[in-house]
Formats: structure tokens, C-alpha cells, sequence
């Protein structure tokens, strides 16, 4: 039997029938993140070692990090050398921070929860030009009409298109990198006409997202980065992040975040747990639950979060999904009390969606419905 203050860390080229290669060491990190083991928390742990090995042997491609916490423990992790964009071949850790792309939204969004509750912003139905008072000639006809609600759930209307390929050129019809070439986001997405009616439909639209930004700047006086820093991520023992700038020096908050893992883990555990983390409130439980519903007859996205629902011995359980190009994701899923995280560096390509696979075919039937104890 491991001890519980030990991790299950899987370095292996061949398994055993019944008895699982292992190695486990002592964590190198100075945090409170609770540790246990597989078996301890109700989980199978020959299946996750089976689908590591998977992993390191490259059947599931480029995935950097894979994380897994139950009941509030950090039962698993493993972490592989990738190739990660630009950066090119990287030996990935528990230390190394990871591009989270648009779980940076996810991130967002709690962000704004954070700042209702402790009354900087008075509610979702606040209207969103309220915010931007010096890019007024800006604003097109309808803008008015936009609250942060329609800014959350992706609704506004705006005229935008997210579907073609996203490059870094001039000329680039992707309306995300049109606006990553722009001076000025904000301008760029408040000149954008509306093509719909505010909450008549879903648009993936990383601009609602940057004007998130303006709206905290706005309504706290600090950016997005000393924000979070303050009052999400130092409640949850976060004190290692980075993020993308524009020009101006906005936050990127449409996918500018990096964190470690774990921490992305901390983010899925705060939704499992609604809204508390380690005994302390740090979102309130209204905004945890407004977050997990669709909206404005839309049910595959709430705030920031997509809404999933994966097959679990012989039905379905809710999912909470964080998701990020290239093979970001946190799963929170709270009626197994459970959170799946992963990294990658499938950046553009759909084979990051292997994360489900993973999820579906090797993690949950692994999962007990109650802890093991």
C-alpha cells in the first residue's frame, strides 16, 4: 500500500498482467494541494497506468500533462517530453508552466463571478457599454443591448467568424486573429456591426471574452492579472502564472493564461466543490450553478464552461469542460467528485480531442462511485 502522502508517478515500458509497474517519489512542490493515491480514492489503478504507457509510448499523441484528482486529492499525475509549438521539444514537469488557451476563458469567467460577489460589478444584466465609456464612438447600432450575460455565454451578436484557419497574417478572414493583428482589441471588437439579436444565438466569439477584460479593468481598477492574482489565485495557493499582453498591455484573457497543471486542477476542484476550495468560499455557489447551465436556449455552453455530459455505467454524468487549443482541458465533473486534466501540444489539429477518449475509455470505468475508504 503507497502512502498517502506519496504520488503515484509512472516512469515504465512493460506491464504486468495483474500487478502494475510503479515508482513513486515525494513531491518536490511547496503547496497544500492534499495527495493520495488511486486505490485510496476509489480508483482502478491498472487502467491508468495502462493508458500512461499508452501516452509515453506516443498511441496518444503530444499530450504533455495528465492529471487526476479525487475527493479533493491529487491521485495521479504524469508528465512527458513534447514538442509545444514554437518552443519546440520540451521536457514537461510538475513546475513547468503550459499555454492553457482558452480554458484562459473558463478562468475569465470566474473572474467575474468573483468580482459580483464582492460587489465591484452589480450583476450579469449590467449592460456592457456601461464599461467602456471611452470607446463610445466605437459602438454600433444595438451594442446597447449587450449586458456581460450575452459577454459570457457568447451570445452578443457581434459579426464575427472564428471558423477558418487562425494564422498570424494581415490578411487572415479569422475574425480572433484579425483581432490579435489590431492595435487596440477592445476597438477592434466594439467596431464589429452586429449580424444578431443579443442572446438569439451562440457564436464562439474570442472577443466577448477580451471585453471581459476592459469590464474588470473597469469596474476593480486593476487588470485582469493583479485581479486574479489577488482573489482567485492566491485563495487557491497559485502563485506561479504568466500571461499574454496586447499592445496596450491588456491581459489576454481570451487565451493569454499559463499555469502548472496542478493548478488547472485547483480550477476544476473550485467547480466540483461549488465554489469553496480547502474549507474557504472563493466563488459563491449561485455563480458555480449559473456557470453549469445553458443559456438563452443554448445548453452546450454556460459561463465560460462548456457543458458535456460523459457516458458513466450506464448513464450519464454531468461534465464541466475547460477547453483550450492544442490539447488543454479540465474536466470538473462533481457527481463523482473527480477532475481530469490534461496538456498537449496538438495545436490546430483535432486530435487533441484524444483527451475524450482518454476520459471516456480509460478513466471512468476505472472510477468507483464512492471513495474506496
Amino acid at each position: 500500500m503507497l502512502k498517502p502522502a506519496l504520488i503515484l508517478f509512472l516512469w515504465f515500458f512493460c506491464l504486468p498482467s495483474v500487478v502494475m509497474a510503479e515508482e513513486t517519489r515525494e513531491s518536490t512542490l511547496l503547496d497544500d494541494w492534499p495527495l493520495s493515491t488511486l486505490e485510496s480514492e476509489g480508483i482502478d489503478p491498472e487502467p491508468i497506468v495502462q493508458v500512461a504507457h499508452q501516452i509515453r509510448s506516443q498511441e496518444y499523441e503530444n499530450i504533455h500533462g495528465f492529471l487526476i484528482v479525487r475527493n479533493g486529492k491529487l491521485v495521479f499525475e504524469a508528465y512527458y517530453t513534447g514538442t509545444d509549438g514554437s518552443r519546440g521539444v520540451v521536457e514537461f514537469g510538475e513546475q513547468t508552466l503550459h499555454d492553457t488557451r482558452s480554458v484562459t476563458k473558463s478562468i475569465t469567467a470566474t473572474l467575474i463571478g468573483i468580482a459580483i460577489d464582492r460587489g465591484y460589478i452589480d450583476s450579469v444584466d449590467v449592460p456592457m457599454a456601461r464599461f467602456f465609456p471611452e470607446y463610445a464612438h466605437h459602438l454600433k447600432e444595438g451594442e446597447g443591448q449587450i449586458t456581460l450575460k450575452h459577454l459570457l455565454t457568447m451570445t452578443a451578436g457581434f459579426n464575427w467568424d472564428q471558423s477558418g484557419a487562425h494564422n498570424s497574417e494581415p490578411g487572415s478572414l479569422n475574425s480572433e486573429a484579425q483581432m490579435e493583428n489590431a492595435s487596440d482589441f477592445i476597438a477592434y471588437v466594439l467596431s464589429r456591426e452586429l449580424s444578431d439579436e443579443p442572446g438569439s444565438r451562440f457564436n464562439y466569439n474570442s472577443g466577448c471574452y477580451i471585453l471581459l477584460a476592459g469590464v474588470i479593468k473597469r469596474a476593480s481598477g486593476m487588470h485582469v492579472d493583479k485581479f486574479a492574482d489577488s482573489h482567485l489565485f492566491a485563495p487557491l495557493g497559485i502563485n506561479h502564472s504568466e500571461w499574454w499582453y496586447t499592445k496596450s498591455g491588456l491581459p489576454q484573457t481570451h487565451a493569454g493564461l499559463r499555469l502548472r497543471p496542478r493548478d488547472m486542477a485547483r480550477i476544476g476542484q473550485l467547480y466540483v466543490d461549488n465554489g469553496r476550495f480547502q474549507g474557504k468560499q472563493v466563488v459563491s455557489a449561485a455563480w458555480i450553478s449559473e456557470s453549469a447551465k445553458g443559456h438563452y436556449s443554448n445548453d452546450r455552453y454556460g459561463f465560460g464552461w462548456w457543458l458535456d455530459h460523459f457516458p458513466y455505467r450506464g448513464r450519464s454524468v454531468d461534465v464541466l469542460a475547460a477547453e483550450g487549443n492544442g490539447g488543454q482541458f479540465i474536466f470538473a465533473i462533481p457527481e463523482l467528485s473527480l477532475v481530469i486534466v490534461f496538456t498537449g501540444g496538438n495545436y490546430g489539429s483535432s486530435v487533441a480531442n484524444q483527451a475524450f477518449r482518454i476520459a471516456i475509455d480509460h478513466v471512468l470505468p476505472a472510477v468507483n462511485e464512492t471513495d474506496g475508504e
